[in-house]
Order: C-alpha cells, then structure tokens, then sequence
C-alpha cells in the first residue's frame, strides 16, 4: 500500500506524530511519504493509494484515492452527527430571520448567545452576544450556527481526541467564564482551550458516544477529530463541537501514548487491519 501522510503544521510536535505512524506503516510492509502539505508538495493522489490528512482533503484527492481528514462538514451537520450518535449537545439552532435570533434569549432562558461560523478555528470567528448587540451580528444561515452559554460561572473546556474510534487523550483546560472575558455587550473572539492544561478521564457513557461518532466520520472519510465538551449549570459534559482539521498537536504530543493510539486508530482503518492481522 502506498501512503501518503500530511501532517500540516511544521510544528516538531506534528512531525513527531506523523513520523511514529510511517514507521509503524513502514515495519508492515507499505511505502510512505510524509508532507508538510499536498498543495505545495507536487504530488498527485495518483501515486498513491491512502492519504491520511491533519487538514483539509481537496475534492479531487477524494474523488482519486481512499482519503481520511477534513471534509469541510458545516458546524449543523457536524452537530447533528454528534446527536445521532447519542452525544449530548449545547442548544443551537440555524437561524434565518433576525426576529427568530431575538427569541433565542427567552427560548434558552440565557442573557448571552454566541454565533459560530462553520469552517472556522479557535475562537476568533466566535461572535458573543447579548439582547441588546443583536444588530451588531451578521451571518450566514447556511453555514453559522447560534447556541446557548452554558454555564455563566465556567468557561473550562474539556477535549477528547480520537481516530477512527480509538481514544488518544482526554484532557481539560481551565478557561474563565465568557462574562469575564466580555468588556460589554458584544465581543468578536473567545479565548479556547490555551489555559492551564492537564489530563483527565473522560466520563464513560461520554467516551462510548464519542468513540461511535468517530467510527462513523472515519467511515465517510474524516480522519483525526477532537470533540470539544463543556459543563452546564448542572456539571454535565455538553458537546460545543467537534474538530475535523487542524487538530493541534503541540501539547498532547509531549504524551508517548497519543502517538501510540494515534498510530493504533490508523492501523485498524480497513486498508491496514488484514495487514496487522497477519
């Protein structure tokens, strides 16, 4: 099997990773190559038979050869993947009319609500807002969603990563709240997870709806995804997402284990695991 790895970031984190799973392809036999990015590589997807992407896939690699990584889902339809297989999530909803943004605020009983545009990363592209900013707020309704704050008193922020339904690392940042990060009635970029950082154990029944997901999106082609939770006011994990592309790497690279599980979701992917089992 030809394979074709793109790890995206030049981050020695990202090479570290990347670099585990070609030996580990390597010592069973495949050939490999490893990128930085198939944009300015040269490279065709007819030179190879896999590729597994950190990033975006482009539509013509897809329709070339088997390609797992970002697919360019829309935050709704993400969502809605997340619901289907049993992970609770914030309340949200796509919205069309700027009345129907209004009656969020009494339909969810909260005095923020946030927009969060599709294909966007970290929180920058987060919109923050209350009753009285509603005409500051701009969208699109076929690729932003709004959603509920969950807890007024947190802002931490849980992640479990994942490939192909194996669970790499569950770990948390400690976040403050949006009504301390908010100067007024409206704010464009939330700080994400780049607090305090450490390793936790994901809830069970939380894990069990995450790893299926994860087995699904692998099916239709994603690759590496980290699902990103916070608390409601009663201390329940609620999904705010999930991440298709661009997962970072510079902190849960530093655990041997990561690269190991990482390297174990790719292996069982079904052009690898008759390989492994022989």
């Amino acid at each position: 099997m030809r394979v074709l790895l793109e790890r995206v970031f030049d981050h020695d984190s990202a090479v570290l990773i990347y670099g585990f799973i070609g030996e580990r392809l390597l010592g069973l036999g495949h050939e490999v190559a490893s990128v930085a990015s198939i944009s300015i590589s040269g490279l065709s997807p007819q030179s190879f038979d896999v590729l597994i992407s950190h990033g975006r896939v482009p539509r013509h690699w897809r329709d070339s050869i088997v390609c797992y990584g970002g697919n360019g889902w829309t935050r709704a339809q993400i969502l809605g993947l997340l619901e289907d297989h049993g992970v609770a999530t914030m309340p949200w909803k796509v919205v069309r009319r700027p009345a129907d943004l209004e009656s969020l605020f009494d339909e969810w009983g909260v005095e923020r609500v946030l927009k969060k545009p599709s294909n966007s990363h970290g929180g920058d592209a987060v919109e923050v807002f209350t009753r009285e900013s509603i005409g500051a707020v701009e969208w699109d309704p076929d690729d932003d969603v709004f959603c509920a704050e969950l807890d007024p008193a947190s802002g931490d922020v849980y992640k479990i990563e994942v490939f192909n339904g194996i669970d790499t690392v569950t770990w948390m940042s400690d976040s403050p709240p949006i009504k301390d990060q908010m100067p007024g009635s409206y704010m464009k970029g939330l700080g994400g997870a780049y607090g305090d950082r450490r390793l936790i154990e994901a809830p069970v029944g939380i894990l069990q709806g995450v790893v299926s997901c994860s087995r699904a999106a692998a099916s239709l082609g994603v690759g590496y995804m980290s699902f990103d939770f916070m608390t409601n006011q009663d201390g329940d994990w609620v999904a705010i997402e999930a991440n298709l592309e661009l997962v970072a790497t510079w902190w849960t690279a530093q655990f041997a284990f990561v690269k190991e599980r990482y390297a174990e979701g790719v292996l069982s992917l079904p052009q690898f695991a008759s390989h492994v089992a022989t």
